[in-house]
């Protein structure tokens, strides 16, 4: 078992072409300074390696092309996942600029406000025709 020595992170050493702050990665995660626990911190590694991390973000990217807008929860439930899943998908996403909010309206389970989500190109349809 390996711990990684707590750094310093910086930003310019994962430079990105749109000037934007860098996308979460494991190298990332393994730099941050926190009080994470070394195994969260492999099992997220491991994780990522696998390749679940990539195969989980695509599907979710799917499911929201063809139900947009919605929310984490419907998501969830449409991956046959647990929510906490759907919200790392989602973050990845929206990193990425494939995602955005939509809006923010009641959730029909809680009666909370919630957050929609959509692709970042799709506007709704306002007429039916």
């Amino acid at each position: 078992m390996s711990t990684l020595p707590p750094t310093t992170f910086d930003p310019n050493k994962y430079p990105r072409e749109d000037n934007e702050k860098p996308a979460f990665t494991a190298e990332i995660f393994a730099e941050k300074k926190h009080n994470t626990a070394a195994t969260s911190r492999e099992s997220f590694s491991a994780y990522t390696a696998s390749g679940k991390r990539s195969t989980e973000r695509e599907k979710a990217l799917a499911a929201i092309g063809e139900w947009q807008p919605l929310t984490s929860r419907k998501l969830a439930e449409l991956m046959q996942v647990e929510r906490c899943h759907v919200t790392r998908c989602i973050y990845d996403l929206m990193q990425a600029g494939r995602v955005r909010i939509s809006h923010v309206a009641k959730c029909q389970v809680t009666g909370k406000r919630v957050q929609h989500y959509c692709l970042t190109g799709w506007q709704p349809s306002l007429f039916n025709q």
